[in-house]
């Protein structure tokens, strides 16, 4: 990250170029996006139940 001089020509330690802008915003609406995920769901969107579909499928495949 370079370093550059604010107002009056005092060091700024962020440098908010366009598109570290974009990287940050985008990063916010991801975190956004999986704390909604976490809420509605009530599991977290990357530990997906394997076992849980693996029995639910060979329940339905023996009943018929």
């Amino acid at each position: 990250m370079s370093t550059i001089l604010g107002p009056g020509g005092t060091q700024q330690i962020f440098d908010f170029s366009k598109s570290n802008l974009v990287l940050m915003v985008g990063g916010q609406i991801l975190f956004i996006v999986f704390l909604l995920m976490i809420v509605f769901f009530g599991t977290v969107p990357l530990s997906f139940p394997a076992d849980a579909v693996r029995n639910m499928i060979s329940r339905n495949n023996s009943k018929s």
